[in-house]
């Protein structure tokens, strides 16, 4: 028995090395693909941790142009407003306009015929003017003079 003892101890000697050697063999492998997973652990970490301020940035250029949007939305609705009234005093002053456009016409006319009144009444002063003048002259022919003196 002492043979199978002896080649039993060989056995589990070899078996131990053998056990010890696949574990140190494993534990390089194990290693070795650690740091592999590790590294690209780091680089996926990297490229997240990169796309993530990207996306940060992303959003507070979409908050800017969202408050852009915004002030332009209530320009655009204050500058309508003001368009609407500016639009409506426009017509209503065209409508003044052409009322009183209309109302120089016809004040125009009237002066017109004022003054056409005028002209007319003036021509009859001077005739008037002249009448009297003649009968003026009359009175002092008839008053100075004789009746029949030639006057």
């Amino acid at each position: 028995m002492s043979f199978i003892d002896d080649n039993a101890h060989i056995w589990l000697l070899i078996l131990i090395i053998v056990v010890a050697g696949a574990v140190a063999g494993l534990s390089v492998v194990y290693q070795q693909n650690f740091k592999s997973i590790n590294y690209k652990y780091e680089i996926k970490l990297q490229e997240l941790n990169n796309t993530f301020n990207d996306l940060i940035g992303a959003k507070s250029k979409l908050n800017d142009t969202l408050k852009e949007l915004q002030v332009k939305s209530e320009r655009e609705d204050d500058l309508s407003g003001k368009y609407t009234i500016v639009k409506t005093q426009k017509n209503d002053l065209e409508t003044q306009k052409a009322e009183l456009e209309a109302s120089i016409e016809k004040k125009n006319q009237e002066i017109a015929a004022n003054n056409a009144e005028i002209r007319r009444l003036n021509g009859e002063v001077e005739d008037l003017k002249n009448e009297r003048n003649s009968l003026n002259n009359k009175i002092s022919c008839y008053v100075g003079n004789a009746p029949n003196a030639g006057c």
